[in-house]
């Protein structure tokens, strides 16, 4: 996030952060054997104890993990090619935000437990004379590689993402952007404490996978949470006016 340029983003050395870039060697080490937040979205897919186990190891304990198809590894590098056009549009059609980049951040008191969300945001006040902040939190930026079109809503599958980010990051709101090569939209989450008891309860169950927790225990869970990711969606308060901000001009308005 940090090769591009806006009068609005700053980057870890604007900020005067001596920290590893994302996906550096230094960022992947200290994310070994952790429960980081991109990894949360398996929660919700996990279909049986032997999948379960198999990625408790990757997770935890170096198992090496299956090679990514061509189609998944195309997937990835449309996201990673796309996120800074991502922030730049958002940062162009929402004028009052400023937007940093994040390093990876350790939870304060659970050693397994890390994120790096794809940036904070500040909202000010555009009237006042001087800086007020009004708003911070995390931001999430997605790219969707398999429909290349902006999502219509939140995509329930990356909550629990946000809220370990802002767990981590002592936030207590998200922005969520969706972008494609026309369309981008965003939404705000808040915090809640009722999910992240849900999304705590599965944390503490996968983490004791080899120490007593079962499979039964595993998928009540997965359903709670599952449930309560789609409420979090039904929460989220959309940003953008109409059905999205239009990024080039088009005959047809900005759609699905």
């Amino acid at each position: 996030m940090s090769n591009f340029t806006h009068p609005r983003f700053f980057s870890l050395q604007d900020q005067n952060l001596n920290e590893p870039s994302q996906r550096s060697e230094e960022w992947f080490r200290r994310r070994k054997n952790k429960l980081s937040g991109s990894k949360l979205s398996n929660f919700l897919f996990c279909k049986d104890d032997e999948e379960r186990k198999r990625w408790y190891e990757e997770v935890f304990e170096g198992r090496e993990r299956e090679p990514f198809t061509e189609v998944q590894l195309g997937y990835m590098e449309y996201g990673r090619e796309n996120e800074d056009t991502a922030m730049i549009a958002f940062l162009n059609q929402k004028t009052d935000i400023m937007a940093f980049e994040a390093p990876h951040v350790q939870h304060n008191s659970v050693e397994w437990l890390s994120a790096t969300p794809d940036g904070f945001y500040q909202i000010f006040d555009e009237e006042a004379e001087d800086l007020v902040i009004l708003e911070e939190g995390i931001i999430e930026i997605k790219c969707p590689a398999r429909t290349r079109k902006a999502n219509k809503k939140v995509t329930y599958y990356y909550v629990p993402q946000m809220f370990l980010e802002m767990c981590c990051s002592d936030k207590r709101k998200a922005i969520f952007v969706s972008w494609d090569k026309t369309c981008v939209r965003a939404w705000r989450l808040e915090w809640d404490d009722d999910y992240w008891n849900i999304l705590s309860r599965m944390m503490d169950n996968f983490h004791n996978t080899k120490n007593g927790s079962t499979y039964e225990q595993f998928k009540l869970c997965q359903f709670e949470l599952r449930r309560a990711s789609h409420k979090m969606v039904e929460k989220a308060v959309p940003l953008y006016p109409g059905n999205g901000w239009t990024l080039t001009p088009k005959v047809e308005p900005c759609g699905p």
